[in-house]
């Protein structure tokens, strides 16, 4: 950096960031799936409160090769965070 030059104002983060990082961090803690799973779940999450503006949605498939593994609560997270 030069001598006398002005640092860029650092951007700060906004509601948006904030609620995808909640939901993401709540995911983390509670949802056991991969990490590209974890941000699929809170971008669909977050799409849901705006889903009224879009003629076309995206479409969320849980699915797993055993009973019981957690599909359930997956959707019971998803309508808590609903609108």
């Amino acid at each position: 950096m030069r001598t006398g030059a002005k640092a860029a104002p650092k951007k700060k983060k906004g509601k948006k960031a904030d609620a995808i990082s909640m939901v993401y961090a709540f995911l983390q803690t509670y949802v056991d799936v991969p990490e590209d799973q974890h941000v699929a779940l809170a971008l669909w999450i977050l799409w849901t409160h705006v889903c009224n503006r879009y003629q076309h949605a995206p479409r969320i498939v849980v699915t797993s090769a055993t009973p019981e593994c957690g599909k359930s609560s997956v959707f019971k997270i998803i309508l808590a965070f609903g609108p």
